[in-house]
């Protein structure tokens, strides 16, 4: 299931970089979430519904020349939950099929099976990847470099 690790330097320092997080969650801008010293969680607000949003929590930890910023971006859990036990029911009904002969025991219909988990992952990847990409830009641009922080986009 979707899973991502990301890692860069910043010019910060922790500090700087907390409170400049601290600073961006507390406006009306494209993220929410908390800071708790090194550590933040957050999420990116869209005006549309997307269950694959990734949930992002970081760390922030002193550097040579700054800091480096850790990501983990995860899926929320009832959602993966949810992905489980539907392409999980999905399986067990075929292979009940196949038990019963209703769909006939072949090489070809085996293959059926590796589609649904095939179309299953990317169901869930396409998105989360869409969303992954767009949070780290959010947060490379917030963090990555000195000088004034970017404008929240309202």
């Amino acid at each position: 299931m979707p899973y991502r690790t990301v890692a860069f330097q910043s010019e910060l320092t922790p500090a700087e970089a907390a409170a400049r997080l601290q600073s961006a969650l507390a406006g009306a801008g494209e993220l929410r979430g908390s800071v708790d010293g090194d550590r933040f969680r957050v999420r990116r607000v869209i005006r549309y519904r997307n269950s694959l949003l990734p949930v992002v929590s970081g760390t922030v930890t002193h550097s040579a020349g700054g800091s480096e910023v850790r990501l983990v971006m995860r899926l929320a859990w009832w959602v993966l939950a949810f992905g489980i036990v539907w392409f999980g029911a999905m399986l067990a009904v075929f292979v009940g099929l196949m038990r019963d002969g209703v769909i006939p025991a072949s090489p070809v219909s085996f293959l059926i099976p590796m589609a649904i988990v095939f179309f299953g992952a990317a169901l869930f990847w396409a998105p989360f990847r869409y969303e992954a990409n767009l949070v780290e830009r959010l947060l490379r641009a917030l963090l990555e470099k000195r000088g004034p922080a970017p404008a929240p986009v309202a």
